[in-house]
């Protein structure tokens, strides 16, 4: 079986004991998304420092978007320096910690805890762009996997904390989100694969043009050897090693060249 599936049926698994007939699946999610969070929440208020719990979940959502963002910024390589392995992953966390740590609570709740669809959407569909590109770093399958079942399950704390004040089609975002993760978690293997694909198409199509460059600065330069041959071009000297010289060998270097070119 898929390692993918088994720990989609692990993770179901962990929540569907805490769904009773009483309280109905939606209930025993958001019990299951607090439990989690509670755990954490030490580890969580000891970094961020110590918040109510909408606040330090909001803190948790701004330190994802900004450590998404930061990263993705010096994986592109546009910032010289910064571009190591180590300092990709060093220099976002401790800004994001820094950054996030010292926030007044009334910004946490404007930027990372809006009310309306809108606003709720973005601030979840930001970490699942973020956690995109820094998963696909990963090497290990598992790693990958165990990201987006953490990030999901987060959601779900996070819908948990906020459930009685969101209302609408905002209520729905971040279960909607949860399961987002859960889909991008089983089709790691597909996005892997492709995005290996497109690679391989780019070196192929930077290789095709490295070498039409080659041919074509061949050909000029069989051309100019040739106009400068004593004799008329009687001297010029095969660069392919094709015999009589002169006008015989460049007429067969030419066509070897543009066969080669065609041959592209």
């Amino acid at each position: 079986m898929n390692k993918s599936v088994i720990l989609f049926l692990v993770f179901s698994l962990l929540i569907i004991p805490s769904v009773s007939a009483d309280t109905g699946l939606g209930e025993g999610l958001k019990n299951a998304g607090t439990e989690a969070l509670n755990v954490l929440r030490p580890l969580f208020e000891f970094i961020l420092g110590a918040q109510e719990g909408g606040l330090i979940a909001g803190q948790v959502l701004l330190l994802i978007i900004v450590f998404s963002v930061l990263y993705a910024l010096l994986d592109s390589g546009l910032v010289p320096f910064f571009d190591s392995g180590f300092a990709k992953w060093v220099v976002p966390l401790a800004v994001s910690i820094l950054g996030v740590r010292f926030l007044p609570p009334s910004f946490i709740d404007l930027a990372a805890l809006p009310s309306g669809a809108f606003g709720v959407a973005v601030t979840a569909l930001l970490p699942i762009i973020g956690f995109f590109f820094i998963t696909r770093g990963f090497t290990a399958g598992i790693a990958q996997r165990a990201s987006w079942i953490l990030l999901a399950v987060f959601f779900i704390g996070l819908w948990s904390y906020r459930s009685d004040e969101l209302i609408g089609s905002a209520y729905w975002v971040y279960p909607l989100a949860a399961v987002a993760c859960l889909v991008m978690m089983l089709s790691e293997g597909i996005i892997a694969d492709y995005a290996s694909k497109g690679r391989t198409a780019r070196v192929a199509a930077a290789g095709k043009a490295a070498a039409l460059k080659a041919l074509e600065d061949l050909r000029t330069t069989i051309a100019t050897d040739f106009a400068r041959a004593t004799g008329g071009g009687t001297s010029y000297v095969s660069k392919f090693g094709f015999t009589p010289n002169g006008l015989s060998a460049y007429k067969q270097d030419m066509k070897e060249v543009n066969k080669r070119i065609d041959a592209l």
